[in-house]
């Protein structure tokens, strides 16, 4: 299937985005306290341009990805302090 991702200018924003419509596609993950298993849902967060683990409590439609690898947030070494 391969991955098909696109640069797309914002010119309402200034800032080029890439959006990755099919496949595989890397993703800033949010650390909110749970690890993440192969299978679980994301969805958007608070934190602009980042994803998060779905608690259960939103429906499905609103994922936007699906995990592919699991993260174990304790051994974590690539990671963005946003602080």
């Amino acid at each position: 299937m391969g991955a098909y991702c696109y640069l797309l200018t914002s010119v309402e924003y200034g800032d080029n985005m890439y959006v990755g419509a099919l496949g595989d596609v890397d993703m800033l993950i949010r650390d909110t306290g749970e690890n993440i298993a192969v299978g679980d849902l994301l969805i958007a967060s608070a934190t602009p341009g980042y994803a998060r683990k779905d608690p259960g409590t939103y429906r499905t439609t609103y994922a936007i990805a699906r995990a592919t690898k699991p993260v174990d947030w304790p051994t974590a070494t690539d990671y963005i302090d946003q602080e």
